[in-house]
């Protein structure tokens, strides 16, 4: 891993951004290991990315991620199911006792009248040592139980893909100039209102505002601005920060607005 994640730091944030379009600052996150900074469900959609985008392999990454937050990033490559421990028990104990009957068997037949009380004592020897077997515990069945979402896992061999909010709600404090673009169609869209404004939260937004007295609700989340001036941010990947002008010039094909 650390030849890939020295790779994607010689290449830098910008060059990351301009390829996979994460926001310039996330990326430094990463390169930075600014774990605290991020939280599960993004390090995850973003590691991803990167993985795909560049033919990488960052495991070594993820795990330090786990190591730093206390939030294990689960990735399942294979399960081996292990067989319930009755049917273990049942058929163990129907081998030993087969092959005891078989010896006792052979025994018997082959041995004369005068052998044939030592057979039967090597016979009840037998039998009373594969009942002693059979009373030992062969699994841990503690080590069987599987929860449903490690099944859902194994099932579907992969990482899970970031949740994201299924809507962006822009909340203004005051009358508010507020203007759009969706930068999957480049649809532009503004309004001057005092009303809650609603954006599908899967798609990625560049949003300009004429002051920063707004709120953004991102499902459960609530983010607060309390500025004068102009303000621009990004939304991406269920992410929602400021960037500056020259930035969203970039993103808008070149255009302030």
């Amino acid at each position: 891993m650390e030849n890939s994640f020295e790779t994607l730091k010689t290449l830098g944030a910008q060059r990351i951004y301009e390829t996979t379009h994460i926001a310039k600052l996330t990326i430094e996150h990463i390169l930075n290991k600014d774990f605290e900074s991020l939280n599960k469900v993004q390090f995850s959609g973003f590691i991803s990315i990167l993985e795909r985008e560049y033919s990488v392999d960052l495991s070594a990454l993820r795990a330090e991620f786990e190591g730093r937050v206390n939030e294990p990033i689960k990735k399942v490559e294979q399960a081996i199911y292990a067989p319930s421990k009755s049917k273990t028990l049942q058929y163990v104990s129907m081998a030993l006792i087969s092959i005891v009957l078989v010896v006792i068997f052979v025994l018997t037949q082959s041995n004369t009248s005068a052998t044939e009380e030592s057979a039967l004592e090597i016979n009840n020897s037998a039998i009373d040592q594969v009942k002693d077997k059979i009373q030992e515990p062969l699994i841990d069945t503690d080590e069987l139980i599987i929860t449903d979402q490690e099944l859902q896992n194994i099932n579907n061999n992969t990482v899970q893909e970031p949740i994201l909010p299924t809507k962006l709600i822009i909340k203004p404090n005051t009358k508010l100039w507020i203007g759009m673009v969706n930068l999957t169609t480049y649809e532009k869209t503004q309004k001057i209102t005092k009303k809650e404004i609603e954006l599908n939260g899967e798609d990625s937004w560049l949003i300009v505002s004429g002051h920063g007295n707004v709120d953004f609700e991102l499902g459960d989340e609530i983010i607060k601005f309390r500025e004068t001036k102009k303000m621009r941010l990004i939304y991406e990947n269920g992410t929602l920060e400021k960037i500056s002008k020259s930035e969203f010039k970039n993103r808008n094909r070149g255009k302030n607005w």
